[in-house]
């Protein structure tokens, strides 16, 4: 895989509650929520732990999932004095170089979207006040853009003592180009001039770059994150695995955080 990746505290924000992670096998972006020292320590606190998890020898699933719950421990333990959470949103390549597996995982309402053949999906599924209600048909996709909750989400790392997490499987293929991103790039540019922007683009860093430079000119009102990473290793045109999602670490919470990213 080849990557670029940019962080950027935006136009009127005074700190930076994301961080990043980009590669070599682990992509992620976590948004800190809960104002800005707070938001700041568990963004980078869950970023820490995939970072270890991506140091350290083969990665695994069950390798992947640990860092995430190390993660939202260390945030809970915080949180008591600091109401501070995070978003996470990524894709790992787990398994050894001759058996690979691509894995999404994702909490709040940092996204992570696949080009393939030339059309932009939205893989993950976001957990906030809006995604429930467009999901269950009381406001449509445009209206949820000017929500007055628009900015509430569901579930964060370090909103209980165990995360709701999503992860899901996903098949792999030569020419996949995979966007992970917080909400500051979605909120201000459109869903179809990224699409145009990734399919028009083949350099990443050149297409990063753009997107940053898009999000600034659109007033960035809120810190943004861009990770790009195209599946370009020699090998078979397609590597499958089951497709499924499944939620970990906590089976039975849906509650509702109430907390802002």
């Amino acid at each position: 895989m080849v990557w670029s990746a940019t962080t950027h505290r935006g136009c009127v924000r005074t700190a930076n509650e994301d961080a990043i992670l980009a590669g070599p096998r682990v992509f992620a972006v976590a948004d800190g929520v809960g104002g800005a020292a707070g938001g700041r320590d568990a963004s980078a606190a869950t970023i820490a732990e995939l970072a270890r998890s991506d140091e350290a020898g083969e990665l695994t699933v069950d390798a992947l999932i640990d860092a995430i719950g190390a993660a939202n421990r260390v945030i809970h333990e915080q949180k008591v004095s600091s109401g501070a959470g995070s978003t996470l949103a990524g894709v790992a390549l787990c398994g050894s170089p001759d058996e690979q597996a691509l894995v999404l995982f994702n909490i709040g309402d940092s996204r992570v979207y696949r080009m393939r053949d030339g059309a932009l999906h939205q893989l993950s599924r976001d957990h906030s006040v809006v995604a429930e209600l467009v999901r269950a048909g009381t406001i449509t996709e445009d209206e949820a853009l000017h929500h007055p909750e628009r900015r509430v989400i569901t579930r964060a790392l370090g909103a209980d003592v165990d995360a709701d997490v999503d992860v899901e499987h996903l098949d792999l293929r030569v020419g996949d180009r995979f966007l992970v991103c917080s909400d500051g790039l979605t909120n201000e540019v459109p869903v179809a001039d990224i699409e145009t922007a990734l399919a028009d683009t083949s350099d990443v860093s050149d297409l990063v770059q753009g997107l940053l430079d898009r999000t600034l000119d659109a007033g960035a009102r809120d810190n943004v994150s861009i990770v790009i990473a195209d599946v370009v290793a020699n090998g078979d045109e397609q590597l499958d695995a089951p497709t499924h999602r499944r939620s970990v670490l906590s089976k039975a919470r849906r509650r509702r955080s109430g907390l802002r990213s």
